[in-house]
């Protein structure tokens, strides 16, 4: 944490020390500041919200013991839930959404706020794609209209598949 951080962090510190039967001193205060400055304020926060939270600590924790269950945080967090969900989509539908995608921005440039949308929207149509062309091939050939239309829906557009179509043919060939 920062010098300058250092208010923030004695009110979530008076916060930790109000739920449990402990009094807040001001050694106590230089005690917690000297064993966690090096721990980004962000997370000294989530590490209270833990504690104070349903499945939290039963007594007041020490410096030591934040930085432990800062460190079982970041473990949770970093762990996939599921294998297919980190995998990357490396295959040729998220290729040609990718180009679907990239065109429809060159020829109607969105604000960043829409761009998350979009791009989520991009990444499930290819995931879905994916999963049903192993079965049926021929299914590829409808991404492209109903990514489009998805983009429509989240920009408000009326862009016709037909010409992002033409656009991202040309790019292949190039």
């Amino acid at each position: 944490m920062l010098s300058t951080e250092k208010p923030q962090f004695e009110a979530l510190l008076a916060i930790l020390f109000a739920g449990f039967p402990t009094f807040l001193t001001p050694p106590r205060v230089e005690a917690y500041w000297k064993g966690l400055s090096k721990m980004q304020l962000g997370a000294f926060e989530r590490c209270v919200e833990q504690i104070l939270g349903e499945t939290g600590e039963e007594k007041l924790p020490t410096p030591n013991r934040i930085w432990q269950i800062s460190k079982a945080m970041r473990a949770t967090q970093s762990q996939p839930n599921h294998q297919e969900d980190v995998a990357p989509i490396a295959c040729k539908y998220l290729r040609h959404a990718n180009r679907v995608l990239l065109h429809f921005l060159c020829r109607h440039p969105q604000p960043d706020a829409t761009l998350a949308a979009m791009v989520d929207a991009k990444n499930y149509w290819a995931k879905t794609y994916r999963l049903i062309c192993e079965d049926e091939p021929e299914a590829s050939r409808e991404l492209m209209p109903k990514l489009v239309l998805a983009l429509n829906e989240i920009t408000g557009l009326r862009v016709e598949p037909a010409m992002i179509q033409s656009d991202a043919r040309a790019a292949w060939r190039s």
